[in-house]
C-alpha cells in the first residue's frame, strides 16, 4: 500500500482529534497516532470511503458498540462508530487505546521469525487471557490482535477483540485477506477456533511461514478463500519433520497435535506445561549435575559417551541403526529364531558437511568393529585391472580382521552407473568386481557402509536388496540436532552462562553441521579477540556473513530421492 495519508500530521480530524503520527494504511483503513481534547494519546481507524463498500458496516457498528463496554485489563478498548463530513465526503471512524510497543504482526513482519521462549511465551499468555476474558470467547486470533507492551522488562500483551479484516463482506475481492487462514470452519466449537488460530500464530512465529503452503490467489473473494484453505488442509497431511526442524521435540508433538485437530481442548495447558518444564521450572533439566551452593549455579558433569551417544541429535537415525543394524548383529541367535538375517550394507546419502562419515565410525565404534576408510582416491590405479585388485585386496583384508566394516565415501564416483554413455568400459569392470565382493559379505563378517552425496548416479544393482539393504537420509541437523552440536562444540569454551542455546539453534536452521562447526570456530576467534565469553550477539555476526553452504534447490533433491530410503 502506499504511504499516502488524508490527514497530515497537526491536521484535525472530526474537529477533535489532532494527527500527531500517520501510522500507515491497507486496503480498508488509515492508521492515525492522535492526540485528543482531553490530551489523552489514542490510536485512530479512518475508514476509506471507497472502502465502505466491501465491509459489512453495520455489523461493525454492533461490535464496537458491544466491545466499547467492554473494561477489562489486557484488552485493547475502544469507541463506538463515529462519523463526520469532510469536502463533501462521509468518513467513519473509532478510537482505540494506544499500547506503547508495537502489534505481533509488525513484530514478525520485522524479524521474520522469533525465538522458541518468547513465541511460545506470547502463545501463552494469549492463551490465558482468552480462557479468563468472556469478551474474547471464540475470536480468531491473528498477528494484527496481539499487541506486545515495552513499558517494562516483562512480557505483557493485549489482544484486540477484532480487527477491520473480520468485516469484509463474503463476496470481496482483491483485499489481502491472509488473516482468514489461522481460523478453522464454523462447524468447530467457538473456543476450539481460538485455541487452533493461536496454534497457527505460534508456529508461524517460530518458523516464519503458515502451516500449510497455501497455493492460492489471494485476489478471489473472501468466501472462496475459506472453502479453499480447508480443502487444502484436508488434502494435504502436516508433516512431523517441519515442526522438530525448528523447535524442541517437545512442542513440535504439541502443535502437531493441535493443527491435526488433536487435543485441542487440552492445547493451552499443555503449552503452559511446557515453558514451565523447559524453560522456567528446568532450565538445565538435560544437565546430570551438582548445585554449587555459594554462587547457586549448575554445574554440568559430562560423561564422555561412545559409539552413536557422541552423534548428535538425529533420534530418528540412531534408532533406525539400533533396530536394523546394531540388535540384529549384536544379538544374532534371537534374530535368526525368527529368520531375520542381518544386513549387508546400508547407503547413508544427503547433503555434504551432516555427518555420514562420523555417523559411520561411531557406527564401528557402537559394534566394536574394525573401521576400513575407503575413498575414490584409495582405489584408483594407473594400471589395467589395477582397481579390481585393490577392491578384491579390501574385500580379503576386512575378512581377515572380521567383524568389520568397509566404509566406502563418495561412493558414487567409485560405482557410478553402468548405463551412462560416458562410462569408460574398466570402470564397468570395477563396477561388476565390486558386485561380486558385496553380494552376500555379511555371512564372511563385513558390513558395509557407502556414503554419497548423488546417490541418483550410483550403480541400480548396488542399491537392490542382498548388497545394500537399507538407505538412509542424512538431512540437515533438525533443531534438537543443532542443539546438542552446539553443546557439544561450546563444551570448555568460555561463554555466557545463561547462552540461550534454543535461539541459537532457531539461527543455525538451514546450515548442516560442517558449517556449524565452522561457524562456532569462527564466533570463538571474535571472542578471544575482543576478551569476551562468547554470546549470541557474536553468533549474530558471523551467521549474517556466512551462508548456508547448502541451497534450497539441492535440498529439493534430495527430498525427490527419498523414495528410496525405508
Amino acid at each position: 500500500m502506499n504511504n499516502q495519508s488524508a490527514f497530515a500530521r497537526h491536521d484535525y480530524i472530526d474537529n477533535d482529534y489532532q494527527v500527531k503520527f500517520f501510522l500507515g494504511n491497507d486496503a480498508i483503513a488509515e492508521t492515525y497516532q492522535i492526540i485528543t481534547g482531553q490530551d489523552q494519546l489514542k490510536i485512530l481507524k479512518l475508514i476509506k470511503p471507497e472502502s465502505i463498500s466491501i465491509i459489512d458496516l453495520e455489523l461493525l457498528k454492533s461490535k464496537l458498540g458491544k466491545y466499547s463496554r467492554v473494561l477489562e485489563d489486557n484488552v485493547i478498548s475502544n469507541s463506538i462508530l463515529k462519523s463526520f463530513t469532510n469536502e463533501r465526503q462521509q468518513f467513519f471512524y473509532f478510537l482505540q487505546d494506544f499500547v506503547v510497543g508495537e502489534s505481533l504482526l509488525e513484530l514478525i513482519n520485522r524479524e521474520i521469525y522469533l525465538d522458541v521462549y518468547l513465541a511460545s511465551k506470547i502463545a501463552n499468555l494469549t492463551l490465558i487471557l482468552l480462557s479468563k476474558l468472556d469478551c474474547l470467547e471464540g475470536i480468531t486470533i491473528t498477528p494484527d490482535k496481539v499487541f506486545l507492551s515495552y513499558l517494562s522488562d516483562e512480557l505483557s500483551i493485549y489482544l484486540a477483540p477484532f480487527s477491520l479484516t473480520d468485516f469484509i463482506l463474503d463476496e470481496t475481492k482483491g483485499v489481502p485477506t491472509l488473516s482468514f487462514v489461522y481460523g478453522l470452519d464454523s462447524n468447530f466449537q467457538q473456543s476450539i477456533n481460538s485455541f487452533y488460530s493461536v496454534a497457527t500464530l505460534l508456529y508461524r512465529c517460530i518458523v516464519g511461514m503458515l502451516p500449510w503452503d497455501y497455493d492460492i490467489d489471494w485476489s478471489r473473494s473472501k468466501i472462496s478463500i475459506l472453502k479453499i484453505t480447508q480443502l487444502h488442509r484436508a488434502s494435504f497431511l502436516l508433516k512431523k519433520s517441519n515442526f522438530y526442524q525448528f523447535m524442541p521435540e517437545e512442542l513440535g508433538n504439541i502443535l502437531y497435535e493441535a493443527l491435526a485437530y488433536e487435543k485441542l481442548d487440552t492445547f493451552a495447558d499443555d503449552i503452559g506445561s511446557f515453558i514451565q518444564r523447559y524453560y522456567e521450572f528446568s532450565k538445565y533439566e538435560d544437565y546430570r549435575g551438582v548445585e554449587d551452593k555459594q554462587n547457586d549455579e549448575i554445574i554440568a558433569i559430562n560423561e564422555k559417551s561412545v559409539g552413536l551417544a557422541q552423534v548428535a541429535g538425529m533420534k530418528g537415525l540412531k534408532e533406525t541403526l539400533q533396530i536394523d543394524v546394531i540388535n540384529p548383529l549384536k544379538d544374532r541367535t534371537a534374530h535368526l529364531k525368527y529368520g531375520i538375517q542381518p544386513l549387508n550394507g546400508l547407503l547413508l546419502y544427503g547433503p555434504p558437511g551432516c555427518g555420514k562419515t562420523f555417523i559411520a565410525r561411531q557406527l564401528a565404534e557402537e559394534l566394536g568393529y574394525r573401521f576400513f576408510e575407503v575413498k575414490p582416491s584409495d582405489l584408483a590405479s594407473t594400471y589395467v585391472h589395477g582397481t579390481q585388485e585393490k577392491i578384491g585386496k579390501l574385500f580379503r583384508d576386512a575378512r581377515l580382521n572380521a567383524p568389520s566394516i568397509i566404509f566406502i565415501d563418495e561412493v558414487d564416483a567409485i560405482l557410478p552407473s553402468r548405463d551412462s554413455d560416458n562410462l569408460n568400459h574398466h570402470y564397468s569392470s570395477e563396477v561388476n568386481e565390486f558386485l561380486a565382493q558385496l553380494t552376500d559379505c555379511n555371512e564372511r563378517g563385513i558390513f558395509v557402509v557407502m556414503a554419497s552425496n548423488r546417490p541418483d548416479v550410483i550403480d541400480k544393482a548396488i542399491l537392490r536388496t542382498g548388497r545394500i539393504d537399507k538407505i538412509i537420509y542424512v538431512s540437515l541437523p533438525d533443531f534438537i540436532s543443532r542443539k546438542e552440536l552446539l553443546k557439544l562444540l561450546l563444551e570448555n569454551r568460555p561463554k555466557e552462562k545463561l547462552l540461550d542455546l534454543d535461539s541459537l539453534s532457531m539461527l543455525l536452521a538451514g546450515y548442516v553441521s560442517s558449517d556449524i562447526k565452522f561457524i562456532v570456530n569462527e564466533v570463538a576467534k571474535i571472542a578471544m579477540k575482543n576478551e569476551q565469553p562468547i554470546n549470541s550477539s557474536h553468533f549474530m555476526n558471523i551467521t549474517q556473513k556466512t551462508a548456508p553452504s547448502v541451497s534450497f534447490d539441492q535440498i529439493e533433491r534430495y527430498d525427490s530421492f527419498a523414495n528410496l530410503s525405508y
